[in-house]
C-alpha cells in the first residue's frame, strides 16, 4: 500500500467556545487543501480511499482535497482524532492494508509519530506541516516497514501549481 499523510490546512487560532474540534480552516488553509488535491491528482493519481479525523478542520481539508482532485468523498475515521497514538493508527489502518493508495488527513504531532514509527525512526521528531503531503510505501503495518517516497510542504506544492 502507498500511504499518504496529509495534515489539515491552516486553521483558526482560537477554538470557538474553547472547543478545539470546532476550529475551521482559514482562506490559506482552504488553498493548501485544494493545492494538495491538485498535486496528488497530477503526480500520484487517484487514491482508493481518503480517511479523515472527525475534527472540523480535517473534515474540511479532506473534502476540499477530494473536490479539487476529483476523488470520491472522504470517510470519517474516529481513530484519526487529535491525540491519536501509533497503536490506534495501526489498528485503524489494518482493514485497508490491501488497498493500493490510502490518504489519511490528521493532526500533528500524531502524523509525525506515525511517520517516524513506520519508517523506523520512532525517536525522530518528524514535522508534518499544515497542508503538506508525505507518502510512503509499505506492505505491513510494523515499525520500520515503510519507505518514504516523497514529502512536499504546502509552499512547495503551491509553487509547483503556480508553474503548471
Amino acid at each position: 500500500m502507498k500511504l499518504t499523510l496529509l495534515r489539515h490546512g491552516t486553521a483558526e487560532g482560537e477554538p470557538p467556545a474553547g472547543r478545539d474540534a470546532l476550529r475551521e480552516l482559514v482562506d490559506r488553509g482552504r488553498r493548501e487543501s485544494r493545492n494538495a488535491g491538485w498535486y496528488y491528482r497530477q503526480r500520484r493519481g487517484v487514491p482508493d480511499l481518503v480517511l479523515h479525523s472527525p475534527y472540523r478542520r480535517t473534515t474540511e481539508t479532506a473534502r476540499l482535497f477530494c473536490e479539487e482532485g476529483g476523488f470520491a468523498p472522504p470517510v470519517e475515521a474516529e481513530f484519526l482524532a487529535s491525540g491519536m497514538w501509533v497503536e490506534q493508527a495501526l489498528g485503524g489502518l489494518a482493514p485497508y492494508l490491501g488497498l493500493g493508495r490510502v490518504v489519511i488527513v490528521g493532526h500533528q504531532p500524531d502524523l509525525g509519530m506515525l511517520l517516524g514509527y513506520l519508517v523506523g525512526k520512532a525517536d525522530a521528531d518528524f514535522e508534518v506541516g499544515k497542508g503538506s503531503l508525505h507518502e510512503m510505501e509499505l506492505d505491513r503495518l510494523e515499525e520500520g516497514a515503510g519507505r518514504l517516497i516523497y514529502a512536499m510542504t504546502a509552499p512547495e506544492i503551491a509553487s509547483e501549481r503556480s508553474r503548471a
